[in-house]
């Protein structure tokens, strides 16, 4: 395995920072995109398993997130979708056409959810796509105190063009459930080593929101490429309800692996993960059938399954 960090520039001239680990020029490409809390090499343990599985791994870091050049300020969907953008020419220009994603850690789930939303020539070259965090638009039940973030939708442009620098401090929810003392622990000791970690700009909340509640959220439109959704049946933010649902409205070839652990399972048994999503991977690789091409439909809230 070759392990490398490079800086890809993009058209606005700032640089993009991805950690590359290459397992051979031949071999599948999979774009890992992780909740926007910093440098990707920290998180480093929860793709690597992925080489052993067969994958070439590139760990983006957005624009304004650790490595990257740029402001968090100008942090949206649209500065994700060009920094993604980005990455899959590099990927096509050095490597092979032979593109797929997993969107890990929870929002990163989300976020490269809402990226192939955004169905485009460069959305449906992704030939599948893996997921451990999903969103349902119009439903935020996965936070406490959900009603407040739809409100909160709609005051936070005023005050994010008021305080562009402002942040909010993440609160972790209380969980009592399966490793909840094992998970406090764990956050305890991340927050100590990143102080600011869970310092959420502003620019990141109002971007999260708008994918929530916003009429024009690509969340509204389902990814159709091949789709696996990883769930930990005891997850401090996510109820199995409310992931049978997202899966239930897919109709994509599909598949839900459930495992027998909490939230930060990612942290802990990223080889299992990384085996599933190696395995997914594979089943698509190199195939250029048009059931692998990504294509997008709106989503119909009336549709039965």
């Amino acid at each position: 395995m070759i392990d490398k960090s490079i800086q890809i520039e993009k058209k606005n001239g700032s640089n993009l920072y991805v950690n590359i680990l290459e397992k051979s020029p031949e071999a599948p490409n999979v774009i890992y995109i992780m909740t926007p809390m910093g440098d990707v090499n920290k998180f480093k343990e929860c793709y690597s398993p992925l080489v052993k599985y067969g994958c070439n791994v590139f760990a983006l870091s957005f624009s304004g997130i650790g490595k990257s050049e740029g402001l968090m300020e100008d942090f949206s969907m649209d500065s994700v979708t060009d920094d993604i953008d980005t990455l899959v020419r590099y990927i096509i220009e050095n490597y092979s056409e032979d593109l797929h994603m997993f969107g890990a850690t929870g929002m990163g789930g989300i976020i490269a959810q809402a990226y192939l939303g955004k169905s485009s020539e460069i959305t449906d070259r992704i030939k599948s796509f893996a997921q451990t965090g999903v969103a349902i638009h119009g439903d935020m039940s996965i936070m406490p105190n959900s009603r407040i973030y739809k409100v909160l939708n709609i005051i936070i442009p005023f005050i994010s063009k008021a305080f562009p620098r402002f942040t909010i401090k993440f609160k972790v929810p209380k969980f009592n459930g399966v490793n909840a003392e094992k998970e406090m622990e764990w956050y305890l000791k991340f927050q100590e080593e990143n102080p600011r970690a869970l310092d959420m700009h502003i620019a990141f909340v109002q971007t999260l929101l708008g994918l929530f509640f916003n009429s024009k959220s690509p969340i509204r439109n389902k990814v159709s490429c091949p789709t696996l959704v990883i769930i930990p049946e005891h997850d401090r933010y996510y109820n199995p309800s409310y992931v049978n649902r997202y899966y239930e409205s897919l109709d994509n070839p599909k598949k839900i692996y459930t495992m027998d652990d909490s939230h930060l399972v990612f942290t802990w048994n990223s080889q299992e993960i990384c085996r599933e999503v190696g395995k997914w991977v594979d089943s698509y690789s190199k195939e250029q059938t048009s059931i692998n091409e990504c294509r997008v439909s709106p989503y119909d809230a009336s549709c039965s399954y």
